[in-house]
């Protein structure tokens, strides 16, 4: 129990188609259309992964993210609020180091934000451009993950997170 709590802290603290879409529409439908109006916020960006369901994308650094079935609500972008289900392992071994599949309620973080409890970088950086609702797997090679100082058995190890995005906000 006691190994789990250090990992769990250690995790935190570290861390449509369209038919007929290329018809023109007629030019009156174009003269009376009033001007689109300006955008406020830029739209959250999809992540790679999100277009291409069951294939591994690498994210850059070595950080490979599996989305095993793609979310259909917001889109995370730093700043947004996420509510996600979790377990981590050492990449090749059987046993989970950490999850909150037995939480009464999911883990909750902000992307990006200063205040604990914060994910690593890596998992944030995985997160963004992820839908509500996507399940996915991802690997985080050891300089991106702990390195040489994480919790016992991590250490210079790569790791692989489960993880269940249940909310966007």
């Amino acid at each position: 129990m006691r190994r789990f709590h250090a990992s769990l802290m250690a995790l935190l603290l570290g861390l449509g188609s369209c038919g007929g879409c290329n018809e023109k529409p007629p030019a009156r439908a174009l003269e009376s259309a009033p001007p689109p109006e300006p955008l406020t916020e830029t739209p959250a960006a999809l992540s790679p992964a999100e277009l291409e369901p069951g294939k591994p994308i690498d994210l850059g650094d070595g950080l490979i993210l599996q989305v095993d079935r793609a979310g259909g609500g917001k889109t995370a972008h730093a700043g947004s609020r996420v509510q996600l289900r979790f377990e981590y392992r050492v990449k090749d071994a059987e046993t989970a180091l950490a999850s909150n599949e037995d939480w009464d309620t999911p883990l909750a973080v902000t992307l990006g934000g200063g205040d604990a409890p914060r994910l690593l970088p890596a998992l944030e950086r995985a997160l963004t451009g992820l839908r509500a609702g996507c399940l996915a797997r991802l690997e985080v090679p050891p300089a991106l993950g702990y390195g040489k100082s994480g919790p016992p058995g991590t250490e210079d190890q790569t790791l692989v997170f489960q993880l269940e995005l249940l909310g966007v906000d």
